[in-house]
């Protein structure tokens, strides 16, 4: 059964027939329900539906970064379906035979201005731990050493993902990363990249953010 909001002239919240109500961002709309079908799906569909679940599997787990990384590019949209759709374009690899993945090297998280990460090194040590660092390039352009890095660590293999979004902050230019013990003999990738203190108090925009940058990958020992 479906309900009326703010009365008759309200917008309509449910099932109402062969349409459906519902809100999203403070707007009421109306869809046709879904019509089912016994056709079996085209190459094409299975082929599309194989992307967009390699770019969903890797952008669901780090919506909380992806929330403030795309935020100034969510015109008309959320800021994961604008990393969905720049991701889609930008960073699949692979085919219908092989199947498809993301190629880290090219993937984003965040996209904006703020001077990025630079010379990113890894150095694995034991128990599953792995050693960051980084050039400060504090006071370089627009750097801050109030900035807050964020890092990424994705096993490709079995796709799981372990991430921080204020980790430290540019002018520490290193972290320890202490990874899962599960993760012993797996090769991860490792993706980086700064918030400035302003998107972390709700302040977001395009100078707020860096770039995501590859830091390379490493196996974890």
């Amino acid at each position: 059964m479906a309900r009326m909001k703010k009365g008759i002239l309200g917008g309509v919240s449910g099932k109402v027939g062969s349409v459906v109500g519902g809100s999203w961002n403070g707007i009421d709309y109306v869809r046709s329900l879904p019509t089912g079908s016994n056709r079996s799906a085209s190459a094409l569909q299975i082929t599309q539906r194989e992307k967009f679940r390699a770019i969903i599997r890797f952008l669901q787990p780090v919506n909380d970064i992806v929330s403030i990384g795309f935020n100034s590019f969510a015109n008309g949209m959320s800021a994961f379906n604008a990393a969905f759709s720049w991701n889609y374009h930008n960073a699949l690899s692979g085919d219908e035979a092989t199947g498809f993945t993301v190629d880290y090297e090219k993937a984003c998280l965040s996209k904006g201005t703020l001077n990025p990460v630079v010379q990113p090194v890894l150095q694995a040590s034991a128990n599953a731990s792995i050693a960051l660092s980084w050039f400060d390039n504090s006071g370089i352009q627009n750097a801050q050493g109030s900035d807050f890095l964020y890092y990424v660590a994705v096993d490709p293999v079995s796709r799981e993902t372990v991430f921080q979004l204020n980790a430290a902050r540019r002018d520490a230019a290193g972290l320890t990363v202490n990874l899962p013990a599960s993760w012993t003999g797996r090769t991860v990738h490792f993706l980086l990249g700064f918030v400035a203190l302003a998107s972390l108090n709700g302040n977001n925009s395009r100078k707020n953010v860096s770039e995501t940058t590859w830091a390379g990958s490493i196996e974890v020992v």
